[in-house]
């Protein structure tokens, strides 16, 4: 016990800190602080110091050299680019209907010579493809070729006509592989998003989605983005005919 009281003590006892003035041998400062004091003292700083370093991470651009942080920049600018390209594809759609439709309100066009919408969004990507710079050309033309070796045409019955498949994903944008109705959405136990996709007798489902872009009830065209992965070889993928489990690798070339 009165070891414990001298220890009490010591933390307590007060010791005084001088500055002399060696020439005159003056005291020109002095201050008092015990060693309890002294040790609050570096929590208090270590405390700050450690809100201060927390804060540098939080809100300045520091956070981007941390480990993992840049795949989340990276997915962000994925699904941030497929969601203008999206937005620009809707807004070229709708001029084009604008234009349309002040050309009939104004006479100079027949009513019935009006393109329908599907026709519309047709016609408007040939022409922003038509419009590309050499390089692009370029790209189009590799992009197209690749297209054309990802896709199977097959005849499922001598009186069903044929059928394209589309690739399900590519790099990490999911695709469906045919036009058809989004008839549910979940999310799974590890937080990635199951789809399920019917496409008249076929029904797709694309598991293992990080993110989701068609909600229910959504129709969706062949080819069209219906959300992302982390990575390609992640989407879990089926594909079901007439109630039966189908190998889609008899129907789609990956």
């Amino acid at each position: 016990m009165d070891e414990k009281k001298s220890l009490w003590k010591k933390l307590w006892f007060k010791y005084r800190l001088s500055l002399v003035d060696e020439s005159t041998l003056t005291e020109s400062w002095h201050s008092t602080i015990s060693l309890m004091r002294f040790i609050t003292y570096m929590v208090l700083m270590f405390l700050l110091t450690l809100l201060l370093f927390s804060l540098l991470i939080v809100y300045t651009p520091v956070r981007n050299m941390l480990p993992g942080y840049s795949e989340s920049i990276r997915r962000q600018l994925v699904e941030e680019s497929l969601r203008v390209d999206s937005i620009g594809t809707n807004m070229e759609v709708q001029k084009q209907y604008l234009s349309k439709l002040r050309e009939v309100l104004a006479g100079q066009i027949e009513t019935d010579s009006i393109q329908t919408l599907d026709s519309m969004q047709i016609y408007m990507r040939e022409q922003l493809l038509e419009a590309k710079n050499e390089i692009t050309e370029e790209f189009k033309a590799q992009y197209e070729q690749k297209e054309r070796d990802n896709l199977q045409l097959f005849d499922v019955q001598q009186t069903t006509p044929t059928i394209t498949f589309f690739s399900p994903v590519k790099g990490s944008a999911v695709s469906s592989v045919l036009d058809g109705y989004v008839i549910a959405v979940e999310q799974e136990w590890d937080l990635t998003y199951t789809m399920i996709v019917q496409h008249s007798t076929y029904l797709s489902i694309y598991r293992h989605l990080t993110k989701t872009f068609k909600p229910v009830g959504t129709h969706v065209e062949a080819g069209e983005s219906i959300g992302i992965v982390t990575k390609e070889e992640d989407l879990d993928f089926e594909l079901w005919q007439n109630g039966k489990s189908i190998n889609p690798n008899d129907v789609i070339a990956y």
